[in-house]
């Protein structure tokens, strides 16, 4: 009969142990001094640097866990100030539990993201949906809505003046730029709205259940969410040294939407809220436009689509 090995190995017994009794070294002199030193509170703070390599959605995700780590920090305070030694251990092992959780989920967070980044769900910079995904959910939309006859609204959005960003500070520049514009996108739309990164600069959204209004409502909230991620990251840069002019670091956008109609496929959907956005450009940017009504449309009862012109201050 074969003997048992172990659960847990001697080594790993004796990490442990060590890790231990530096706690209680740390505690004891944390106790001496009535303060927590930094090695006390397990480096934690410095591991807030990970955001940067994160997509947004997943280093939002984790502001929970920063609540619970400041509730650990200042439990261990008001121990160290008792002079309560257990209760200082038993914080800091609550803190160093946090830390393995947090780095185990990171760690998962962003396997996850490249795994789908590979398989073509994600854009790997933003975080948003990628074309390919994006076009496959229109072609779903599609086929749904001409068999049900619901409102569905595809919006085109190009970023004005991001290539002069890109030009002149550099691709960090602009994926600053573009990372933070993404996030502030996705703040500005419905639960049930796909936004996805086309490629460069150019960004989509499908809208289902919207009216013409509700999608112009929305589009106004997007031309605002550019400009607040355009100030956010000329803020950023400028933490980095990198002074970020107005006149180069103000990137907006241009908007142009479809509305779904009978006989529509993804690509008509497509490249008329393409063309729309090439009219707002036009028509001076920072623009929102709707497709110049064909001739059937306009003799139409339901009046077609019209074409709309809405701006918003940068």
């Amino acid at each position: 009969m074969s003997e048992k090995k172990p659960i847990v190995s001697k080594e790993t017994i004796e990490a442990i142990q060590r890790e231990l009794a530096a706690d209680e070294a740390r505690v004891d002199a944390a106790i001496a001094e009535k303060k927590v030193d930094t090695e006390a509170r397990t480096g934690l703070e410095e591991r807030d640097g990970y955001r940067e390599y994160l997509p947004e959605s997943i280093a939002e995700i984790t502001s929970e866990w920063h609540e619970d780590s400041r509730a650990a920090r200042a439990a261990l305070q008001e121990a160290i100030e008792n002079d309560n030694k257990d209760a200082a251990l038993a914080a800091l092992a609550d803190l160093r539990s946090l830390e393995r959780a947090h780095d185990l989920y990171i760690k998962e967070q962003v396997e996850r993201t490249e795994e789908h980044a590979e398989m073509g769900v994600t854009d790997k910079l933003t975080g948003l949906a990628s074309r390919a995904y994006f076009e496959k959910r229109l072609e779903e939309q599609v086929e749904h809505e001409r068999r049900h006859h619901g409102p569905l609204h595809v919006v085109f959005i190009d970023l004005d003046g991001f290539k002069s960003v890109n030009d002149t500070f550099g691709h960090h520049a602009g994926d600053v730029y573009l990372k933070t514009i993404a996030r502030h996108m996705r703040e500005a739309l419905r639960r049930d709205d796909l936004l996805a990164r086309l490629g460069g600069d150019e960004f989509t959204v499908t809208m289902l259940d919207n009216t013409r209004e509700g999608a112009e409502h929305v589009a106004k909230s997007l031309l605002g969410a550019v400009i607040a991620g355009s100030n956010e990251a000329k803020e950023l840069l400028r933490e980095e040294g990198i002074e970020v002019g107005d006149d180069v670091g103000n990137v907006t956008a241009s908007i142009g939407i479809s509305e779904h109609k009978e006989g529509d496929t993804m690509k008509s959907m497509l490249d008329r809220a393409d063309t729309a956005m090439y009219d707002a450009k036009e028509a001076g940017k920072n623009v929102i436009k709707f497709p110049i009504p064909e001739k059937d449309d306009e003799d139409d009862d339901g009046g077609g689509e019209n074409d709309s012109r809405v701006a918003v201050a940068a």
